[in-house]
């Protein structure tokens, strides 16, 4: 019996000792080797991106987890020169394969001290030949010219170089490089009210040029989160209110009304409220006023509606345009004055629009609708219907 236990105990620690392995080797940092004549590492894990370098057959790169069989792409670490950089990017798969072979790293005369800022130190350029290179040495490739004056976040310093980030930001990357002390002073130890004054008088004349070879530009790029660009479209989308005044053309649908009254102009103004999405909210509110003759006996008679509703709309944002649809119930108030009596009276109806807003710039809108009211007036004998078709247009602001 304890020779069955000790059997177990074995076998259940060397399973757990293979599964820990196995697991640890994935994360373990393998190499992978060059197995075409040329090779090429990408920014991105496309042959459109820029080429950071080219590799020859049999070069070994560092690639941190165990290659698939179906991925096209691996994101590889490589060293661009002669010093102890390391910078990343993307290799297609069918270029390398897996290799045990060791990579001996190769030993420097002397290893530049690095020190570390967190957070990073404000330096300003006091110089203006200042270059900043891809690698901490004068004769590696050139990325930029700074102007003199230029404030750069650095974020270490190896020997007697400065690492920093560049003050402008290509296709959402940033980039990143090195440049020597000597073009560069500390803000917290030499402030100035005028920096780029100051700076080129106190230097001026002891400027000292260093030998740099004209080689073409490299972008050594480390991605980074895009900016985000506020389109029209987002932009009005995130507005909450609408507020429009405007004049509308009304032609009722009531033949006695058309036939007294005719069209009229008529004053509305509107207001909506985004409560979800493009679903709003919105009250509306509108006055016509109009004189005409009885038809029998061809006097004077007038009559004024008032006309209020609360209701909802569903707009749709494209660019600097959109388009809205909504539904109400409204109030007429309906006021009759001639020769043979008055009527004063309400009743409710409804109303349906349709209409499109162009906004002007990103505080004021015009706009143009179209709708279609319905209300019975039955203080006669006879039922009228007192609503109609209307078109209109708005002047307005967005907030």
């Amino acid at each position: 019996m304890n020779n069955l236990n000790k059997i177990k105990a074995t076998i259940i620690c060397a399973g757990i000792f293979l599964f820990c392995f196995s697991h640890l080797s994935e994360c373990a940092e393998e190499k992978l080797k060059v197995i075409v004549d040329k090779a090429y590492i990408y920014l991105k894990p496309d042959v459109e991106s820029k080429i950071l370098a080219s590799v020859d057959k049999g070069t070994l790169l560092s690639y941190k987890g165990r290659p698939g069989a179906r991925r096209r792409w691996y994101y590889v670490y490589f060293s661009p020169g002669k010093k102890n950089v390391t910078l990343g990017g993307y290799i297609q798969s069918f270029c390398v394969e897996l290799s045990e072979e060791i990579e001996v790293p190769k030993k420097e005369h002397s290893e530049k001290r690095k020190t570390y800022f967190s957070p990073p130190i404000d330096i300003r350029i006091v110089q203006s030949d200042a270059k900043i290179y891809i690698q901490p040495d004068f004769s590696s490739l050139q990325l930029k010219d700074i102007k003199i004056g230029a404030l750069l976040k650095a974020f270490r310093k190896e020997g007697a170089w400065y690492y920093v980030e560049l003050p402008s930001i290509k296709d959402g990357y940033k980039i990143m490089g090195y440049i020597h002390q000597q073009y560069v002073e500390k803000i917290e130890e030499m402030p100035v009210e005028h920096p780029e004054k100051e700076a080129s008088d106190k230097y001026k004349g002891t400027q000292q040029k260093l030998p740099v070879p004209e080689l073409s530009p490299t972008v050594a790029a480390q991605p980074t989160h895009k900016r985000e660009k506020i389109t029209s479209k987002e932009f009005y989308e995130e507005r909450n209110m609408h507020l429009g005044i405007g004049v509308s053309f009304f032609a009722p649908s009531g033949n006695s009304i058309k036939n007294t009254y005719g069209s009229r102009p008529d004053i509305d103004a509107d207001f909506s409220m985004k409560i979800w999405k493009g679903l709003e909210l919105f009250v509306r509110g509108n006055f016509s006023w109009d004189r005409g003759e009885l038809s029998y006996t061809k006097e004077e008679t007038k009559m004024n509606i008032y006309r209020i509703g609360f209701g909802v709309n569903y707009r749709i944002y494209k660019g600097y345009f959109s388009l809205y649809a909504g539904v109400c119930p409204m109030y007429f108030q309906i006021s009759e004055k001639n020769p043979i009596g008055d009527i004063n009276e309400g009743q409710l109806g409804f109303l349906g629009k349709i209409g499109s807003c162009l906004y002007i710039n990103r505080i004021m809108f015009f706009s143009v609708h179209a709708g279609y009211s319905y209300a019975k007036e039955s203080s006669t004998d006879i039922s009228v219907n007192i609503g109609g078709i209307e078109l209109g247009a708005h002047i307005g602001i967005i907030f």
